[in-house]
């Protein structure tokens, strides 16, 4: 604003026909530029300057308010005209100088029409007057904004920091151009008025000035020249005097104008040309630069150029060959024969000579791998590449020499991994051992990325000296392995164990350096690692960076194809939903089992599971929630079968679960199938949580058995999906199985069950009886309790129908606690007897409560609870009692022993009989089994058997008693031969207590 102020109030200093009005008004220049450089934002400055400088003049306060505005309005206009048009101060070319010119003289006409026409009207002025201002006006703003607009668009920081670094340039061209001006103005007066005409001279120094400074040197000459030229005119001096003083200022005027548009045109110039020299020079730079990269990269890719003139046999190499492969530079230029003659392999010479023949007489490119041996003591292997060169006379071979030594080293190694089929175990095993040769390295493994956990790998193969290593798994923290995660690779040439001092295999092996290169899938995403290490230091060439690339990849495409055979087997053989075995494999698993279980003559069962009510499921809910119902179903299956089990699912909401190994006897395979198959059909029947609800599923399950060579696949499962359906007819949520026997056997059994424990939780089902065991003497020396169940229903039931399945289900350890309890009761109360007092009695215990771990505090707790005497408490066990850990069967005895409770091995002889740890065993007695004893009298063997029993007993001071005699001829022979105590039939049966006691009294056993 001061500025406009101040130029304003100096251009007033020369008016032009009216006080208002003058020919060098450089405010429009400066307000054009503030508006265009700033923002149209700032036009109320230049309204309050305008208004300023026009009441300084005088004239009425409105007259003066409406010139302000037309004087702001035509830099406004001016702004908008530039910008509209895309007139770009900044690039002062011909285009934007042009446009300029003309766009700023146009909208100067605005304040001049504006400030004319007021004038005209408040003087009261004629119009050929009011156009005279109008011109005068236009010219001085034109002026102006040719002036000053361009030089102060421009003006900034860096362009003065330009000028004054240049300063001394700049002064002298400042005074030379004063110096000038003097002499062309004010100075050049001669007698009578006359002037020389050298005027002209000023536009050299505003032509210097443009070149030197630009637009700012040639505005300051230009305005230098143009105040001297009035001053001189003013003061009656210089050219540009005559009798009309108008006439003198319009000289002047058209004297800048083109001194204005020669400086601003020679700038244009100028930086036209300096623009396209600096364009020069950066193309010749970026050629340079080119070229240089031009040979980087032909070095990093170990790439050299030849010729050969086959007239002469001149041959010229590029000097990159000595850099390359250590050729002497005097051997850069030769003749061909003796370059081959000396540095090609003997091998190859005849070859490369055939190759450079042939290459002249075809019209195919030469291109061949010979092996290059320079005087560095190595040989490589080098491709030549040429072509005839076109339009030459005479033609010559040009190509290039690229170094192929490592490429063909690898060639060597894949040739010796492609030798395995790519799918044998030791593929990897044989890729590595080949980059381990190739690279040198102690230590080469692949590392595969932990899917959930991203910062944790697991060697997949690791060899260490070409030996193949244990896996392991390791932490990418504070390893290199890490950076390549990161970067896709990472070497370390040397001193690997000092950057990476917290790596324990580095520390461990005193790793010197590392090479890491990314293994990727096919999405590019990174799954593994490709490491090289040794214990010394490794230079990192290109070379040997392409090779591990190049292992890399080869890797990375073995383990996509053997992910992709993966899917493709999981495609062909597994449900794609549920990820269980489809029919397919079902068929082939099942047919393994079928011949399996034949062999072993074990048998097996197929479960046929079906949902109940599945399709409702899928109408109501959508098959998408029908779907996570399988899928949980799936898994629940998936959870609780062995691993030697199978699971299918046959398509729908079927599925098959093969259950293999049940045992040889069909009733205990039964029991086992469906012992499993209650477990499946308890677990699959808990609820189910599906979309944020809970949905309650019941399945039928279908069983059928084998072990037979000739059922057929396609019977058993049509066998199990008839047992299905026959649960689907009894209401559902049921199992059943296919053989009607077995499944009323099943039935008895399960029914048994359910009786046994009511039964037990009653204590009135459950009667304790009694046999008696007497001595030769004919005297009653103890009984056995045995259990019996007198059912209110069917009857008595036989302990060969109860006892198992009271064993089986776990039953038998409270019943057998309770019988003991039951007997020291009776030991108790006989006390108050005396002729009972004396009697022992006998308990069998079952190996599952034998083997329970309490089992001898729950005994002694209940003879001190009782009060009895425990040497009047015999305990029978069966050798399977003992065998399933003799040291701690022996411990648990001998704890019992020492309280003073008997032991007796029943049902001596047919098991193992093992001497090596029944002599270790604490036992009391042994009993004679029944089968055994029955045929004592006839048979030879049992009779051998029986007379070595005893005679063993004897030998290990153990009471020998037989069991199952029922006749005097079994009773005399077991009496001469050593044994005396006897129990059976002949001496009574098992019976109630009081019939006991009655009995006992009626044959005297106890007189």
């Amino acid at each position: 604003m001061l500025a406009y102020v101040s130029t304003g109030l100096l251009g007033l200093l020369v008016p032009f026909e009216n006080a208002k009005v003058t020919l060098f008004w450089l405010p429009s220049g400066i307000a054009a530029a503030a508006l265009y450089r700033w923002s149209t934002k700032l036009w109320p400055c230049v309204f309050l300057a305008a208004l300023i400088i026009n009441i300084s003049s005088g004239h009425n306060l409105l007259l003066n308010l409406l010139i302000a505005a037309g004087n702001t309005l035509a830099p406004l206009a001016t702004v908008w005209l530039l910008k509209h048009f895309n007139c770009d101060l900044a690039s002062l070319d011909r285009r934007n100088a042009i446009g300029f010119f003309l766009l700023a003289a146009l909208s100067m006409t605005l304040s001049a029409l504006v400030g004319s026409s007021l004038l005209g009207v408040y003087h009261q002025l004629s119009l050929e007057t009011s156009a005279y201002i109008a011109i005068a006006w236009w010219m001085g703003d034109s002026l102006g904004v040719f002036l000053a607009m361009p030089v102060l668009v421009n003006m900034n920081r860096k362009y003065l920091e330009k000028v004054a670094k240049r300063k001394k340039d700049f002064f002298m061209i400042m005074a030379t151009s004063l110096v000038m001006g003097l002499i062309c103005f004010p100075l050049n007066n001669y007698a009578d008025g006359a002037h020389l005409p050298i005027v002209f001279i000023t536009f050299v120094c505003v032509a210097w000035a443009a070149l030197w400074f630009g637009l700012f040197g040639s505005t300051l000459t230009t305005i230098g020249f143009c105040f001297l030229a009035i001053w001189a005119t003013v003061n009656n001096l210089g050219p540009f005097v005559l009798p009309n003083l108008h006439l003198s200022f319009w000289l002047i005027w058209l004297y800048t104008a083109g001194t204005v548009i020669l400086g601003f045109m020679i700038t244009a110039a100028h930086i036209t040309i300096s623009n396209s020299y600096d364009r020069l020079v950066q193309s010749d730079l970026h050629q340079e630069q080119q070229q240089a990269q031009l040979a980087h990269a032909q070095l990093m890719a170990r790439l050299a150029h030849w010729q050969w003139n086959p007239l002469s046999d001149d041959y010229q190499l590029s000097p990159s060959i000595h850099t390359l492969f250590g050729l002497p530079k005097e051997h850069l230029n030769g003749k061909m024969k003796g370059f081959i003659d000396t540095f090609i392999h003997p091998d190859d010479r005849l070859l490369l000579q055939v190759a450079l023949k042939s290459a002249l007489e075809q019209p195919q490119p030469l291109s061949l791998d010979v092996r290059l041996d320079t005087r560095s003591s190595q040989s490589y292997w080098v491709q030549l590449q040429a072509d005839k060169s076109s339009g030459a006379e005479p033609p010559l071979l040009q190509g290039t020499i690229q170094d192929i030594t490592e490429r063909k080293r690898l060639d060597l190694a894949l040739a010796a991994a492609a030798a395995d089929a790519a799918s044998a175990p030791d593929f990897f095993v044989t890729l590595l051992r080949a980059l381990s040769e190739a690279v040198g390295a102690d230590h080469v493994l692949i590392s595969l990325i932990d899917t959930e956990n991203p910062m944790q790998a697991h060697t997949h193969t690791y060899l260490k000296r070409g030996e193949l290593q244990p896996n392991f798994s390791y932490d990418l923290k504070h390893t290199p392995c890490a950076d390549v995660m990161d970067e896709n690779l990472c070497y370390v040439s040397e001193g690997a164990v000092s950057h990476y001092p917290d790596d324990e295999m580095f520390r461990a092996y005193r790793i010197e350096s590392y090479l890491g290169v990314g293994i990727r899938n096919a999405e590019a995403k990174p799954i593994g690692i490709l490491i090289a290490m040794a214990e010394h230091p490794t230079p990192v060439s290109p070379q040997l960076s392409s090779l591990l690339m190049i292992f890399a990849e080869r890797i990375g495409g073995e383990l996509r194809r053997a992910q992709d055979q993966e899917k493709i087997y999981n495609l062909a053989f597994f449900d794609p939903l549920t990820r269980l075995p489809n029919r397919r494999m079902l068929q082939d698993r099942l047919r393994l089992v079928i011949s399996q279980s034949a062999r072993s003559k074990q048998y097996a069962a197929l479960l046929f599971i079906d949902l109940d009510h599945f399709k409702l499921l899928n109408d109501t809910r959508g098959h998408h929630i029908g779907d996570q119902l399988l899928v949980q179903v799936a898994e629940r299956i998936s959870s609780i079968i062995r691993s030697s089990d199978l699971a299918a699912r046959l398509g729908g909401d079927e599925f098959v679960v093969v259950f293999d190994n049940l045992g040889e006897n069909p009733q205990d395979a039964a029991l086992e199938a469906k012992k499993r198959a209650e477990q499946l059909h308890q677990l699959i029947s808990l609820p189910y949580a599906l979309r944020q609800s809970v949905y309650h599923c019941t399945i039928s399950i279908g069983v059928s058995l084998f072990n037979n060579q000739n059922d057929s696949i396609d019977d058993l499962l049509r066998h199990a999906d008839a047992a299905m359906y026959q649960a689907k007819d009894s209401g559902r949520n049921a199992i059943r199985f296919f053989d009607p026997m077995m499944q009323s056997h099943l039935e008895k059994r399960a029914a048994i069950e359910e009786d046994l424990r009511s039964a037990h939780d009653s204590h009135r089902q459950l009667i304790p009886y009694y046999q008696v065991q007497v001595n030769a003497q004919g005297k009653a020396i103890g009984v056995e309790l045995l259990l019996r169940w007198q059912h209110p229903q069917k009857g008595m039931i036989s302990p060969a129908d109860f006892i198992p399945v009271a064993e089986q289900t776990g039953l038998i350890v409270p019943m057998g606690r309770e019988v003991i309890r039951q007997a020291c009761q009776q030991l108790i109360r006989w006390r108050q007897h005396p002729e009972f007092a004396h009697l022992n009695i006998a308990v069998n215990v079952s190996p599952i409560q034998f083997n329970q771990p309490n089992f001898v505090e729950d005994v002694l707790t209940i003879v001190d609870d009782c009060g009895v005497s425990p040497q009047q408490l015999k305990l029978e066990l069966t050798e399977s009692s003992l065998l399933k850990n003799v040291d701690q069967s022996i411990g648990k005895m001998q704890q019992l022993q020492d309280r003073g409770i008997g032991f007796s091995m029943d049902d001596f002889g047919i098991g193992y009989s093992s001497l090596s740890y029944l002599k270790r065993l604490p036992l009391d007695q042994l009993k004679i089994d029944q089968t055994f004893v029955r045929d004592i009298a006839v048979d030879p063997n049992d009779a051998i058997i029986a007379r070595t029993i005893i005679a063993m007993a004897h030998n290990m001071n153990l009471q020998v008693i037989a069991e199952g005699v029922e006749t005097d001829e079994q009773q005399k022979f077991l009496e001469q031969n050593g044994c005396s105590l006897f129990q059976g039939y002949f001496f009574g049966r098992p019976m109630p207590l009081e019939q006991l006691e009655q009995e006992l009294r009626a044959r005297g056993y106890c007189g």
